[in-house]
């Protein structure tokens, strides 16, 4: 496989950062194992599917969902946040319908108000909804959303 099961260092590193950066309950990711390939790309998978992968006799490229990125800080993906971004306690924005259509259409965001995160990767929701990820730098918010899930709506 072209990606390798994340050893017990690297994994504590990278979910110590996703918990002081989003307070994520210490508990969140119990169940999963994590992959990282070359490219430093971060794949998770449930543990029982992580024990055949490790004895399947093939070379696979990847395995599980594209969890996060590994740069000079851990940026997570849409699909993440999505999923997981429910548990998150720290550091989300929750958007207004006019933001969140920008959002979505795929616009950056200048907030000229004071906004209850700090400046770095942050959570966007709409409502119950976990949108994705931001880019949070001086009162303005660069979006993250991959271009292949940006759309263009009507109604919200």
């Amino acid at each position: 496989m072209n990606a390798r099961k994340m050893s017990k260092r690297e994994r504590e590193e990278m979910l110590s950062s996703l918990r002081n950066r989003f307070g994520f309950r210490p508990d969140t990711f119990d169940d999963y194992d994590f992959f990282i390939n070359t490219k430093n790309k971060i794949f998770i998978l449930n543990k029982t599917t992580s024990s055949f992968i490790n004895s399947y006799p093939k070379k696979l490229m990847n395995a599980g969902l594209l969890f996060a990125r590994r740069d000079a800080v851990i940026k997570p993906t849409s699909n993440m946040i999505q999923i997981f971004g429910k548990s998150a306690r720290r550091n989300t924005i929750n958007l207004s319908r006019p933001r969140t259509r920008m959002y979505v259409e795929g616009f950056d965001i200048d907030f000229r108000e004071e906004i209850p995160a700090e400046e770095g990767y942050v959570i966007l929701r709409y409502g119950r909804y976990n949108l994705g990820c931001g880019l949070l730098r001086d009162y303005a918010l660069k979006n993250m959303l991959p271009k292949a899930k940006r759309m263009r709506i009507r109604y919200l």
